[in-house]
């Protein structure tokens, strides 16, 4: 079975995977569904990227785009008095 990236070549994505794109999810090895996301915020730059793996982080964080984790959503949302800490304990 070959890589996952290079399973996803095979596919024909239905969003443009660029080359820095390709060479991050070899070297990182992406699943399809992190390389699709990734080829997305090509689409949608500003759009902030949610993730809690880390190779994804790491290869969106080298792309340039915006990435925070679930961890990140939930103190966001306390700052903007959105969510009560106790809430988020229990969430």
């Amino acid at each position: 079975m070959g890589s996952p990236s290079r399973l996803y070549e095979r596919k024909k994505a239905p969003h443009p995977i660029t080359p820095s794109l390709l060479a991050l999810s070899r070297a990182l090895m992406l699943d399809a569904g992190e390389i699709e996301a990734l080829a997305i915020m090509a689409e949608t730059p500003q759009a902030l990227f949610l993730t809690d793996d880390a190779a994804a982080r790491l290869a969106a964080e080298e792309l340039g785009y915006r990435v925070r984790g679930s961890i990140g959503i939930l103190l966001r949302a306390i700052r903007r008095g959105r969510l009560m800490a106790a809430e988020a304990v229990l969430a």
